[in-house]
């Protein structure tokens, strides 16, 4: 990634610390943009000693979290409720629906999206309203994969089991992930998400249908946006 796109998201994030609350218990996403999230965040915490907590969807957001001096909640002693939840997209369209998990923690990014009063995306501008559809990750049980295969080949959608040099991508809770191929113009979302989740074997997708309040996007010109989204599911 160039020093260019790395210094919008750092702006983005940036922007996105601005808008967390003075207290509240706040929700890490995952990936690079959520990551420089989180470190603007942690200043921000230093310096206004802002009396949250935080929830890290991820692994490797947590790590970073603690790194950071943010405090963190043990995940066995969560409510279920948060107030604010922060995380980037692979694909944000106009309507807030979105394309999540290129980094695989889409289950438990989705969990803390559903429990939270506010999700806020952050995105540059290379994914609002993207022309081109990224894949679609779908996180599938390791068990019986092969039959799971065979029935998204059988219902049409054609995915490639995501791997690393010495086998399958693993997620943080012990899943596979399949990246899908679909056309940006074909089906609701919606649909697809539920005829995804009809097979035996599917967790769960990277379908993000309305789930967003608002977005923080960021321009190559320096320009950012806060987009506020009429519906949240």
């Amino acid at each position: 990634m160039s020093d260019r796109w790395d210094s919008i998201k750092e702006a983005i994030g940036k922007y996105a610390a601005g808008l967390v609350p003075a207290e509240g218990l706040i929700g890490l996403g995952s990936g690079t943009t959520a990551e420089a999230f989180i470190r603007a965040l942690a200043e921000r915490y230093k310096q206004e000693k802002l009396q949250i907590k935080c929830l890290a969807t991820s692994n490797a957001s947590k790590y970073l979290a603690q790194a950071k001096g943010l405090p963190l909640i043990k995940e066995e002693a969560w409510d279920g409720f948060l107030d604010v939840t922060f995380d980037g997209a692979d694909l944000l369209r106009s309507d807030g629906s979105a394309i999540k998990g290129a980094g695989g923690a889409l289950l438990r990014e989705k969990i803390a999206a559903k429990a939270s009063k506010k999700l806020i995306l952050m995105v540059d501008e290379r994914k609002w309203k993207a022309k081109t559809m990224p894949s679609l990750p779908v996180e599938i049980v390791p068990f019986g994969a092969q039959a799971t295969l065979n029935e998204l080949s059988r219902l049409g959608y054609k995915g490639t089991l995501r791997r690393y040099k010495h086998g399958p991508f693993f997620s943080d809770d012990g899943h596979w992930v399949v990246d899908i191929e679909l056309d940006l113009a074909v089906g609701s979302w919606k649909t697809i998400d539920e005829s995804l989740k009809s097979i035996p074997g599917v967790v769960e997708t990277g379908i993000f249908f309305k789930m967003v309040s608002e977005a923080v996007i960021g321009f190559s010109n320096g320009e950012i946006i806060h987009q506020r989204f009429e519906s949240k599911i």
